[in-house]
């Protein structure tokens, strides 16, 4: 995704090109076709005559798996990077619904939050203001025909490994990755092939995807940013390396991926991922790279980041996490997109429905302000976040309540 802003985000409406007015009609036969889903699912017109099974499995107390699932979150997170002052707090809650017929299965994400942030990803389901959105987040038709062997429709999030773990009662932090949504799109509407495959020793996952990506960028004028609509493709395969007694997870994967400019102009996007675990002991890390060029014929650019990131279970319902983050968003300008981040954090779950995390950061000087729209990053009022002479380490800490539940 595009740099973001180390000011406050301007609230300034998208040009309405060509491919955002096709894809306002395509957003709209979405919606409906995940309504008419939902409500043909839980509102049978002639519903059947119970069978004897049904019968029996009611008579045994036990009922029959309903046609939607519903799951969801709600959490709180304060991010405070000058021991309190600045200080950016966060309410969020999402639903999940999941609806299986056959073959097929529609699942969406519906989100609400205060947080101030870019329209880089969902569809607004109320006009957006700069302190509340509501959006459907993803929507997705999927029809299986084999594990190995998927083929979806609809709104995705681009299969970056935090994008497709983001969720706060699933993370270990509090603040994402410096990276995540920094050079990938953050989002698409089209379709992908998918599948998994485990063998006896060892496996792999696999997505090819296309349609047109979503990514926040600056207005050529510098006067503020706008919703970039481009077409995208680009394809995942993760291994899942055969380890024996040496580990209990080894997966690896590569990404690749286009995004085509106008004027014929491309972006070219790579990554990779790792996940180690062994009892205890968990590994995550994760790299992007792009090749960024520019329609307007100025100088081409690369922005790339990194993050690795360590745990360990204390005990069973503790963990203590470490992680260091490092971006540099353009490579045409040093120390002002140089960002840096480490942090050390301590997760406690007294109930595997409730998450509480604390973690203390670092941050290069010289002074910063809270901004939760990059990733809940705070970056520096002066955009300068690599170390200056003269200018202190300053240390912030953050915090988050998180409540998961599930209705079947």
């Amino acid at each position: 995704m595009a740099l973001r802003p180390a000011f406050e985000r301007i609230g300034l409406s998208p040009p309405r090109r060509r491919c955002h007015l096709r894809f306002r009609a395509f957003e709209r036969i979405l919606s409906a076709l995940l309504l008419a889903f939902c409500a043909g699912a839980q509102e049978p017109s002639s519903p059947p005559a119970p069978s004897a099974q049904d019968t029996q499995s009611v008579a045994g107390g036990s009922l029959a798996q309903p046609p939607v699932d519903f799951a969801g979150y709600a959490s709180f997170r304060r991010v405070a990077p000058q021991g309190g002052s600045n200080a950016a707090n966060e309410f969020s809650a999402s639903i999940f619904a999941t609806g299986t017929l056959g073959r097929f299965r529609l699942h969406s994400e519906w989100n609400l939050s205060n947080a101030t942030e870019y329209d880089s990803e969902g569809i607004n389901l109320v006009h957006p203001r700069r302190d509340l959105s509501v959006k459907l987040d993803s929507a997705t038709l999927t029809y299986n025909v084999r594990d190995w062997l998927q083929f979806a429709a609809g709104f995705e999030f681009v299969p970056t490994y935090w994008r497709a773990h983001r969720y706060q009662s699933v993370t270990l932090t509090v603040q994402d990755p410096v990276t995540d949504q920094s050079v990938f799109p953050t989002a698409f509407k089209g379709g992908l092939v998918k599948g998994d495959k485990y063998l006896e020793f060892g496996g792999f996952s696999y997505q090819l995807y296309g349609g047109v990506g979503q990514q926040t960028v600056y207005r050529p004028d510098g006067t503020g940013t706008f919703l970039a609509r481009d077409p995208i493709m680009g394809g995942k395969f993760v291994f899942h390396a055969p380890c024996g007694h040496w580990l209990d997870a080894c997966d690896v994967g590569i990404h690749l991926a286009r995004v085509f400019l106008p004027g014929g102009h491309v972006n070219n996007l790579y990554g990779g991922e790792a996940r180690l675990e062994k009892g205890r002991v968990g590994f995550l890390s994760e790299f992007a790279h792009a090749y960024m060029g520019v329609p307007n014929g100025g100088p081409a650019y690369n922005r790339q980041g990194f993050y690795v990131q360590g745990a360990y279970r204390l005990a069973r319902t503790v963990w203590v996490v470490a992680r260091f983050d490092r971006a540099n968003l353009d490579s045409r300008f040093d120390g002002p997109n140089d960002i840096r981040r480490r942090l050390l954090g301590l997760v406690f779950r007294p109930v595997p429905d409730l998450s509480l995390k604390f973690e203390a950061n670092q941050y290069p000087g010289p002074t910063f302000i809270a901004n939760p729209d990059f990733g809940s990053l705070p970056v520096p009022i002066s955009v300068a976040a690599s170390p200056l002479p003269g200018h202190p380490h300053h240390y912030g800490v953050s915090m988050s309540i998180v409540y998961f539940w599930h209705r079947p």
